[in-house]
């Protein structure tokens, strides 16, 4: 039911400091990025977290959309005021991507892994998806958004999806409680944040690796319209991927989506 989501029923189980303790819910939305983003411009506080039953334009990397039907999933996100660089904040993604494999990995028999640069994938299939926007004013940034969409309760995907898409309700049998699922997100989440903004990304990253499909794997990479074949190396700080590429020369990527080979 959607009102699992509400304030009531969430807020009560968060053991967070600051994170969601400014709480909006909406029966339907465009997207919970796009009404985080109205929130952070009028003043909304660090912490917000904003969460959709439905979203009518769910929105993931690269100008994708996600699935996003009503009663059945979870679509939200987080309202961050970061004193970081804007270097420091690309770790965000990988942060959050830690926190939704340690907060989902008790509910499965086998443990989730993280794709770079945001997807939670289960058995090779995703999940959750990541996507993070940011605005900047004189080289310092104003706000990050964290929005997360997490498949809990979907029983048959879209048949461009079936293939690629998996759902917590599916792997562990039966339907869950989203706000539950919800309240562990987030209290998984903050520890992760507060551990970016006080110790920098290296534990992030070393985290984040724990996780990590196709590492030391044969992977192709596409960015924009560069391909490049290679092993998967490692991530570096800053939260860009290393290829060692079949010449032996190693190349960074800041930004594409990697395929298993």
């Amino acid at each position: 039911m959607p009102n699992d989501l509400l304030a009531d029923a969430i807020q009560p189980r968060l053991k967070t400091a600051w994170l969601g303790r400014e709480y909006r819910y909406f029966d339907q939305t465009g997207s919970t990025n796009t009404e985080a983003v109205q929130l952070a411009k009028s003043g909304a506080p660090h912490g917000t977290v904003v969460v959709a039953d439905h979203q009518t334009a769910g929105r993931g990397r690269i100008e994708r959309t996600w699935h996003s039907p009503p009663g059945e999933n979870l679509y939200f996100s987080v309202l961050l005021r970061p004193q970081w660089s804007s270097r420091d904040a690309r770790p965000v993604s990988l942060a959050a991507g830690v926190a939704l494999a340690e907060a989902v990995a008790p509910r499965l028999t086998t443990p989730p892994t993280l794709k770079w640069p945001n997807d939670l994938l289960a058995g090779g299939k995703k999940l959750a998806g990541i996507l993070v926007e940011g605005s900047m004013q004189a080289a310092a940034i104003e706000f990050v958004i964290v929005g997360v969409g997490l498949n809990v309760n979907t029983a048959e995907f879209p048949e461009e999806l079936s293939t690629i898409a998996e759902s917590l309700g599916r792997l562990v049998g039966n339907e869950l409680d989203r706000g539950e699922v919800l309240a562990d997100a987030l209290n998984s989440l903050e520890p992760w944040l507060d551990t970016l903004a006080e110790q920098g990304s290296e534990p992030i990253v070393a985290a984040w690796l724990k996780h990590a499909a196709n590492l030391g794997q044969r992977v192709k990479v596409a960015e924009g319209s560069r391909e490049y074949v290679g092993v998967m190396q490692g991530v570096d700080p800053d939260g860009t991927l290393r290829l060692q590429l079949d010449d032996g020369q190693e190349q960074r990527i800041v930004s594409g989506d990697v395929l298993a080979m």
